[in-house]
C-alpha cells in the first residue's frame, strides 16, 4: 500500500521524459534528414517495399491512406468535438476543437520550416506542399489518440479492452504511416518524425487540460 503513493507521483515524471525523448528524437531524425541529407535508411525501406509492391497492395493501401486525409479527420475532428460540447460541455468541444486547429497550424509550420520535397515519383497522383514531417501521421495520432482516450475515459473502460483500444489506435496510425511511404509520397524518416510530433504534441494536450480542468475552464 505505501508503495502506491509513490507510483502515482512518479507517472507525471515518466510522462516528462517520455515527451522530451520524443522531442529530441524529432530533433536527431531532423538534423539528420535535413541538415546532413542523410538518406540511407530511407532508400533501404524503399527498396523493402518495392519487393512487394502490386496493383493490390497500392489499392488497399490507397484506402488505408485516406483515414489519415483531410478529408476524413476534418469532419471526424468537427464531429468529435460536437459531440463533446453536446455530450460533455461546451469548454470540452471548444477545448478539442482549438487543440486540432492548433495542432494542423503545428504541423503546416514544421512543414514550411523543414521545406523537405516529396519522394519525385509516387505510385498513386502526386500530393503537394513539402513533406517532413508527415501530416497524415501527425493528425491521425493526435484524433485517434483523443478518440481512445474519449473512450476509455466516458466507458469507464478497464483491463484488456483498455489495451486492445489504446493497441487498436496504435495499430491504426502505423498502418496510416506504412501506407504513407508504401505509395511513395514520404519517406520513411518524415513518418517517424510524425509519429514523435503527433505523441508529443497529445501528450501536451492531455498536459494542458488537466491543468484547465483544475481550474474549472474545462468541463470533464
Amino acid at each position: 500500500m505505501t508503495n502506491r503513493p509513490n507510483a502515482s507521483r512518479m507517472k507525471p515524471v515518466f510522462k516528462f521524459l517520455f515527451a522530451v525523448a520524443m522531442l529530441l528524437l524529432f530533433l536527431f531524425i531532423a538534423h539528420e534528414v535535413i541538415r546532413e541529407k542523410e538518406v540511407m535508411f530511407d532508400n533501404g525501406i524503399n527498396r523493402w517495399m518495392d519487393s512487394f509492391s502490386n496493383p493490390q497492395v497500392t489499392s488497399i493501401m490507397s484506402v488505408i491512406t485516406f483515414f489519415g486525409s483531410v478529408y476524413f479527420l476534418v469532419p471526424a475532428y468537427l464531429l468529435l468535438a460536437i459531440w463533446l460540447w453536446i455530450r460533455i460541455s461546451r469548454t470540452a468541444g471548444l477545448y478539442f476543437f482549438c487543440i486540432s486547429a492548433i495542432g494542423t497550424v503545428v504541423m503546416v509550420a514544421a512543414k514550411y520550416l523543414f521545406h523537405r520535397n516529396r519522394p519525385e515519383i509516387p505510385l498513386v497522383h502526386a500530393v503537394g506542399g513539402f513533406s517532413f514531417p508527415s501530416g497524415h501521421v501527425t493528425s491521425s495520432i493526435i484524433f485517434f489518440g483523443w478518440l481512445g482516450y474519449i473512450l476509455i475515459a466516458r466507458l469507464r473502460i478497464r483491463g484488456w479492452l483498455r489495451w486492445f483500444i489504446i493497441l487498436l489506435a496504435i495499430l491504426i496510425c502505423g498502418a496510416i504511416g506504412f501506407s504513407r511511404v508504401y505509395l511513395e509520397v514520404h519517406y520513411a524518416t518524415d513518418v517517424l518524425a510524425g509519429f514523435c510530433l503527433g505523441i508529443l504534441y497529445f501528450m501536451i494536450s492531455m498536459y494542458f487540460r488537466g491543468r484547465f480542468i483544475q481550474k474549472g475552464l474545462v468541463g470533464r
